[in-house]
């Protein structure tokens, strides 16, 4: 019998993709001797679609377009009669289904203790035990040890006692919301179990990728399977437009070069794969960690490659280099605008100058380099547009790195963006079904905000225009 499931819930913008956060989540409470699953009902959603009706699939956005079975997801998720079900809802367009997905499962199951988690639960866990019954609590920040907490509470008839000893967690005491301050003990990242991907549905992930043509990172190959892997949390920046630092704190807390490599052995052994991506933030924060990494990376794993996300401003031509020598074949990096004025106001570390010199290094070492950016910040104007359309052409022609097209800014609760926004009056909606990650082939029908001095459909236009652009260069 299953005492927990963890619940990606279903949605109808974000693919399929491995819930690395409730791998982690279902090793650390199997480790505590709790009996997990994890269901992915967007997996399921695919899966089912193309089984039944052909799956429906926006290539351009790749973005999920199979029709949700309420019915199905309760089925699968109360199959073999758990006592707790945790559901994760990190981005704020996955919170409608989040919802009547509680709804549902409360609906069959009145019994059930369901618990949300997740970066925009974190944000808005006050105002949903507030005004959503399906929920008995919500974790905020990190959940492994609070959500464990709470799951032995709940299994062995304590639940009240466990919420009312909790710190950062979201419960209803006599009608009022209750939230006890203070900081949780952290977990040492390298004390950690891997995470447990014989819980996901691989088999969903792996047929996506294939059906739409999808590589993780620019220089992946697209015929062989990537490792996901996480090796750090927290962000050492504060950008306006993400909610990392509301949501992991004001610091970044690293797995150490021996823990990673070891993974990638278990994966490699496990799984025979050949090729990894780092998804984190920012891997390359750390110099010293960097270097040890590929030192011991090509001692154990010779012939492996690998992909990361970087930030400019800190990789210099040593770095880059050692990267190259260490089977690292892609590097992701925001570069977001080309206004040296707009990246300033987004409290963006790395300057024109900094993408233009880390695009040349990468160049120069074989390394793909890989750009992304966003239009529709505060600030923007037709100026500054054309000065990021300029760097996307000049990093795409003169660099050969790999321009993605442009998301739309989108002010997403819990980012600094957002506060900035709602005090100027600007926020256009909060309905959560038009705060997506948009881009090209596809926007919402509403953007939740506009700068001034720019319509809508201007920047509508432009996202599609510029999409269309950089397709064909890519």
């Amino acid at each position: 019998m299953t005492s927990v499931v963890l619940v990606q819930p279903p949605s109808a913008q974000t693919y399929p993709f491995p819930r690395l956060g409730l791998a982690y989540m279902a090793a650390y409470l199997e480790r505590k001797g709790i009996d997990t699953r994890i269901v992915d009902c967007t997996a399921l959603q695919y899966l089912t679609a193309k089984r039944d009706h052909g799956v429906h699939l926006n290539k351009k956005a790749r973005t999920l377009r199979g029709p949700i079975d309420w019915d199905q997801c309760v089925d699968v998720i109360t199959e073999g009669n758990p006592k707790v079900v945790g559901i994760s809802c990190t981005f704020m367009q996955d919170a409608t289904p989040a919802l009547k997905l509680a709804r549902a499962l409360k609906a069959r199951r009145p019994d059930l203790v369901v618990i949300g988690g997740g970066v925009h639960f974190d944000v808005s866990g006050a105002a949903i035990l507030r005004d959503e019954p399906a929920f008995d609590a919500i974790v905020r920040g990190e959940g492994e040890e609070a959500f464990g907490a709470l799951a032995l509470g709940a299994l062995s008839g304590q639940l009240e006692p466990a919420l009312k000893n909790s710190i950062g967690v979201y419960y209803r005491d006599g009608g009022q919301v209750i939230c006890h301050p203070g900081c949780r003990p952290e977990i040492g990242l390298d004390e950690l179990p891997f995470p447990a991907r014989d819980k996901l549905p691989v088999e969903a992930y792996t047929s996506y990728f294939a059906d739409t043509d999808f590589a993780w990172g620019a220089g992946a190959q697209r015929d062989h399977p990537c490792g996901i892997m996480i090796t750090s949390r927290g962000c050492a920046y504060r950008c306006t437009y993400c909610s990392a630092s509301h949501f992991w704190g004001a610091k970044v807390r690293m797995r150490s070069a021996g823990g990673i490599v070891a993974e990638m052995e278990h994966l490699r052994e496990r799984y025979g794969l050949s090729q990894f991506s780092f998804v984190d933030s920012s891997f390359t924060v750390s110099r010293r960690r960097l270097l040890e990494f590929c030192a011991l990376k090509q001692a154990r794993l010779p012939g492996v490659t690998w992909s990361c996300n970087g930030v400019a401003k800190g990789l210099n031509a040593e770095s880059i280099a050692t990267m190259a020598k260490a089977g690292c074949v892609s590097i992701n990096f925001g570069a977001e605008t080309g206004s040296d004025e707009l990246a300033m106001s987004m409290k963006r570390g790395p300057s024109m100058d900094d993408i233009r010199n880390v695009a040349g290094l990468c160049r120069d070492h074989g390394i793909r380099a890989a750009f992304y950016f966003m239009i529709g910040y505060i600030g923007e104007t037709h100026e500054t547009l054309a000065a990021t359309e300029s760097l996307m052409l000049e990093l795409s022609r003169v660099y050969g790195a790999y321009v993605d097209s442009p998301y739309i800014a989108i002010p997403f609760p819990g980012t600094e963006f957002f506060d900035l926004a709602h005090a100027s009056g600007r926020i256009r909606t909060l309905a959560p079904e038009h705060y997506w990650t948009a881009k090209g082939g596809e926007v919402p029908d509403i953007l939740p905000y506009v700068p001034d001095g720019l319509t809508e459909d201007e920047i509508k236009r432009e996202a599609v225009r510029l999409h269309d652009v950089f397709r064909q260069l890519s």
